[in-house]
């Protein structure tokens, strides 16, 4: 015969006590949560009001238990709660059950205030649908996020008009973000940088020292500033300041913020301020210099002027003698004239060092042209190079003083020859030709076969101590020029059409040869 087991069921007490305890872990979760908790059943009225929820609206819980949901919510949002309720509960299509969303709610003291309201339905035992409401007040929150974006305004304002440039850089160095004045002192727009890599704006001779300022402040996440260039497409050079360090993004991770200043005025300004200080300094040597030669003519001059009494002297016994060489006549004539000459330099350099008046007379201008290309015969030899000579006949007399102008066609001769040291020596030659442009001037153009000037260089020729001469002290051209023009005259250079550069000057005609050809 089989034995049946009965299963034995919990009495009425032991479900109960179960009950009972349930409900006292619920109560204590309800009364201990750190969130406003609020029971209410299907037609709003107020079931249970957590402590947490009495902090919030400031009520007690015997206050507005047994009352409308009304008392707690907005005008605004109460028309929303009770559209949102009956819709829910003819159709069970949840608007608001279910779903968290931010509400309005109010106070005892009638303050309205934000908060996070999620709300639930509660399961059916018996006593009538029933929702719970679990809310957070996040008035403070709301006025951090007010505080913050009142305060990215006002960054963002101020960086916007800040004077000087504002450049944010992600770890590759790619711009996200130039503020305006960085913008006006590139001259471009803002579509032009963002998203470029700002090593492309730099010149390459200073990019790898920007690699060098990224690294550190990357890796040591230091603050760190360089001197760069930068060149804008189309734009001038700029020297600027950079001033960078790290700030960490949540978003994007590491960025590098900088300041960029614009320094090239005080770039500018120091390198003008140093030629000044050098040009100082050669005007200093050349003062110096003067007082040499001054002290350095008087002692030449005696020695030159015994050169020329003796040259004489010997002329004349030779002239006795029953049968003097033409040759040596010749050589004893041109010692005494070139003695005689240097002498004449010599008294006009010391002249021109103690800022004596210089003598202009009426000269032949073809002679006095003649005379320096013969004493620069010595030098066009040793070149290899070749003087023609194109002067016209018909030349009337200029107002000059010859030594200058023989001073400047010298140095114009000197010059060609330099040019053309890399040219062929059947190609090295020199042109000095004179013809009348206008009634009033004669012109004077030397012109050579070398290879020319660049545009910049012949921009600058004219200015001082600039040269294209390993040793020279850009002098010559200036001295030339100043000579030309306290004569009265023009000085310029241009291509020479069979190739090289042909440097011209004109001069004013005498007086008389003026007023005849009037």
């Amino acid at each position: 015969m089989t034995k049946t087991t009965k299963t034995r069921r919990p009495g009425t007490g032991g479900l109960q006590q179960r009950l009972r305890a349930l409900e006292g872990e619920l109560n204590g979760i309800f009364t201990a949560a750190a969130q406003g908790m609020i029971i209410a059943d299907a037609h709003g009225i107020i079931r249970r009001f957590n402590p947490e929820a009495e902090k919030i609206f400031g009520y007690r819980a015997d206050e507005v238990v047994g009352t409308s949901l009304n008392c707690l919510m907005t005008d605004r949002d109460r028309h929303q709660h009770d559209t949102y309720m009956q819709r829910y509960l003819k159709t069970g299509k949840a608007h608001i059950i279910g779903i968290g969303r931010e509400v309005y709610g109010r106070r005892r003291d009638g303050t309205e205030f934000p908060l996070y309201l999620a709300v639930g339905e509660l399961p059916d035992t018996g006593g009538g649908r029933q929702f719970i409401g679990i809310l957070r007040d996040i008035s403070k929150e709301k006025a951090m996020e007010a505080a913050l974006r009142v305060s990215e305004q006002e960054l963002r304002l101020m960086i916007e008009n800040a004077p000087i440039g504002v450049i944010t850089l992600d770890g590759e160095g790619h711009v996200q973000y130039a503020n305006a004045a960085l913008l006006r002192m590139l001259g471009v727009m803002v579509d032009d940088i963002e998203g470029s890599s700002f090593e492309s704006w730099i010149i390459p001779d200073d990019q790898e020292l920007f690699r060098q300022f990224r690294q550190k402040v990357l890796m040591h996440r230091a603050g760190s500033a360089i001197e760069l260039r930068l060149r804008p497409p189309g734009g001038e050079l700029l020297h600027v300041g950079l001033h960078g360090g790290l700030v960490d993004t949540p978003l994007r991770g590491p960025m590098i913020t900088a300041h960029v200043i614009n320094r090239t005025p005080q770039v500018l300004a120091e390198q003008e301020a140093s030629a000044h200080r050098e040009a100082l300094a050669q005007v200093d040597r050349l003062n110096t210099l003067g007082e040499m030669a001054s002290g350095i003519a008087h002692e030449i001059n005696q020695p030159l002027t015994a050169i020329a009494t003796y040259a004489q002297a010997i002329r004349r016994m030779m002239e006795q003698l029953p049968a003097m060489p033409p040759e040596m006549h010749e050589a004893l004539e041109q010692m005494s004239t070139q003695a005689e000459r240097a002498g004449e330099i010599i008294h006009r350099m010391r002249g021109y060092v103690r800022k004596r008046a210089i003598a202009y007379e009426a000269t032949d201008l073809n002679e006095c042209l003649r005379s320096i290309v013969k004493l620069a015969m010595s030098n066009v030899r040793e070149n290899e190079g070749h003087i023609h000579l194109e002067l016209n006949a018909g030349l009337p007399r200029v107002t000059i003083d010859s030594v200058q102008i023989q001073q400047v066609v010298m140095n114009l001769i000197l010059n060609a020859l330099d040019a053309m040291k890399m040219v062929a020596p059947e190609h090295r030659k020199i042109v000095v030709r004179t013809h009348r442009p206008a009634p009033d001037c004669v012109q004077v153009d030397v012109a050579d076969r070398g290879p020319g000037l660049s545009s910049s260089v012949a921009n600058v020729l004219f200015t001082p101590f600039v040269t294209t001469k390993a040793g020279g002290m850009g002098l010559g051209l200036p001295i030339s020029l100043s000579i030309i023009t306290a004569h009265g005259g023009k000085f310029w250079h241009a291509p020479n059409p069979g190739g090289g550069m042909c440097f011209s000057f004109t001069l004013p005609v005498a007086t008389e040869a003026a007023d005849a050809a009037l």
